[in-house]
């Protein structure tokens, strides 16, 4: 009863992140400020990713292998262009 708990708490958590994200990132699209584009698509790649994690997380739970190792490729490209685009932000 307890795992179910912790379990629905760890669901919701990353329901509101991942609408947050969204959210965000169509605001930042959507704005007058073209600048904000860059991080809107960032936070696209970011949502994307944690999606893609999460996806990974729970078929690894249900024994689902083969569908973890392709939920997995696409949030290992995700962080890649993230870190990248991190390195690329600090360094300029």
């Amino acid at each position: 009863m307890k795992e179910s708990k912790v379990h629905r708490a760890v669901k919701i958590a990353t329901n509101i992140t991942l609408v947050l994200l969204f959210l965000g990132a169509f605001q930042m699209l959507l704005d007058n400020i073209y600048e904000n584009d860059h991080y809107g698509w960032l936070f696209l790649i970011a949502f994307c990713t944690l999606i893609s994690l999460y996806g990974f997380f729970e078929d690894r739970k249900n024994d689902k292998n083969k569908s973890a190792i392709i939920s997995l490729l696409p949030a290992v490209v995700g962080f890649g262009v993230l870190l990248w685009q991190t390195i690329v932000f600090l360094t300029f």
